[in-house]
């Protein structure tokens, strides 16, 4: 008759079982995926040295292969059906410290060390699952609550005054009746003396969670003698050809400084150009080609191996303050399985081994609106600035890595400058003046965008692109702004 611990013990051996039969992914392209191939020969190593429990193979090399397996079973957290990603947490949890008990030589306090270091990761994994998804900020209105019908100044709700989520939990929000981004308000017309600089681009112009005097339009005019700026929010290049057509023209500027975000700028205006509603028509239909990723199984393990750890809220908090976060993506994209027109990461454009065809058109629809933007401002004698806004992972080689890393991406396949070069290059062709970013904040030391992998500019960043577009309207041979304190007369 078998005494009552070893009841318990085949219980714990039996619901430990059924967690590996019944394994779920957590996400895609973990390690042990149902039924595949690891996930059979983690049941089948199981189910082996499970005859450990067996007297005459208690003192063998069997006791040492059986411990190590269910410790792999512990650490990849697995999903189930029935108990739950933390129900299997606990059952095979506490089938190891049976085990380790049970079936080895281990001094007892050694094992109740093992029991408490696990107590202890469970009260870690039940707190972070408190805070787990808070957000700084949370109950504050975001950049999406601040965005509406296009008006005069932009796609931005006029007259707010608003703390908003910011980089460092509260950011103030500020627009005048028109829809700028500025605090003051301003008219139609414009005196003598003032220079205006109408600048227009989307969430990284409009500063997404930054604060109202941190923004790049804010930043610049601090730093420009007797010139003001006005920041006018819209979503992409056909927007903003619209916008000055139908409203920016009205404020007649001097200058009109366009940022072209690389990336979803150019995809947003495939759209545009095609009648299409990104999101659903774009967005969705369109992936890497296979050449984009790695190929080899052993250079993919890794990555299936933290996937899977990913299911412990430590092990997530830990990547963070370790290393970089991959770039974002808004349709959750997972390796292999990349569109090329995500919103946030917009892969496909930095994809250099073989042309993709709605990528070309993209480039085509994108130098078409500039182009419109060019003849409206040449027509209406005012001068015209486009400014390329970089990627992230274009800048920082940690950010690169870490997203080739978390997307699988084969790295000789990508060419980072390529957008750059297109576009500079058409520029040149046509005579319209533009500043790349690119090279200024490669050199740039520091954090230059917010956490978490988010595609957007920090604090930093803004004052950086600002400084730089500043250094490059006062010296640039056709320029007619000027810095520091000299006199309105030598702006006009």
């Amino acid at each position: 008759m078998w005494r009552r611990s070893e009841s318990v013990f085949f219980v714990f051996w039996i619901l430990c079982l059924f967690q590996i039969v019944t394994i779920t992914s957590l996400a895609p392209f973990v390690f042990a995926a149902p039924w595949s191939r690891e996930h059979a020969a983690l049941l089948a190593l199981y189910l082996v040295s499970s005859l450990c429990w067996l007297e005459r193979f208690r003192t063998g090399p069997l006791v040492l292969f059986h411990l190590p397996v269910v410790l792999i079973l512990l650490l990849l957290h697995p999903l189930t059906l029935v108990f739950g990603r933390d129900g299997a947490l606990v059952v095979i949890g506490v089938y190891f410290l049976l085990a380790l008990y049970r079936l080895t030589s281990i001094p007892r306090r050694y094992v109740l060390l093992s029991a408490s270091m696990f107590a202890s990761v469970l009260v870690l994994e039940t707190f972070l699952s408190t805070i787990d998804g808070a957000r700084a900020g949370e109950g504050l209105k975001d950049y999406g609550d601040l965005t509406g019908e296009y008006g005069e100044g932009g796609f931005l709700i006029p007259d707010l005054d608003l703390t908003v989520v910011g980089e460092r939990g509260e950011a103030r929000f500020i627009t005048n009746r028109f829809g700028f981004r500025n605090r003051r308000s301003v008219e139609y017309a414009k005196s003598e003396q003032t220079y205006r600089i109408l600048l227009i681009g989307d969430s990284f112009v409009a500063g997404y969670r930054t604060g109202q005097d941190e923004t790049l339009g804010q930043v610049l005019e601090d730093e420009l003698a007797s010139s003001e700026v006005l920041i006018a929010g819209a979503g992409h290049p056909g927007a903003y050809f619209e916008y000055m057509r139908n409203h920016g023209l009205k404020f007649h500027p001097d200058l009109i400084l366009v940022g072209i975000t690389l990336g979803n700028d150019i995809s947003h205006s495939y759209a545009a150009r095609h009648g299409l509603v990104f999101e659903k028509d774009v967005m969705t239909g369109s992936l890497l080609p296979a050449g984009a990723f790695k190929r080899s199984y052993l250079e993919r393990l890794p990555l299936r191996v933290d996937r899977s750890l990913r299911s412990w809220r430590a092990y997530r908090l830990l990547s963070r303050v370790t290393g970089p976060e991959p770039i974002g993506s808004w349709l959750q994209d997972h390796p292999l399985e990349v569109h090329s027109f995500d919103a946030i990461h917009s892969l496909g454009h930095f994809y250099g081994l073989h042309p993709i065809p709605i990528v070309e058109e993209s480039y085509q629809a994108l130098l078409h609106y500039m182009s419109a933007l060019d003849s409206l401002c040449r027509q209406n004698e005012v001068e015209l600035v486009f400014f390329l806004i970089p990627q992230r992972f274009q800048v920082n080689d940690r950010d690169w890595r870490a997203t080739t890393f978390a997307y699988a991406l084969e790295e000789s396949a990508f060419d980072l400058e390529s957008p750059n070069r297109r576009i500079m290059g058409w520029c040149r062709e046509r005579g319209v003046s533009c500043l790349d970013l690119l090279p200024a904040f490669r050199r740039a030391s520091g954090d230059l965008y917010l956490p978490l992998g988010d595609m957007h500019w920090n604090a930093a960043g803004q004052r950086l692109a600002a400084i730089q577009l500043k250094e490059y309207l006062v010296e640039r041979p056709s320029g007619s702004v000027s810095a520091g304190t000299e006199e309105a007369a030598s702006l006009r």
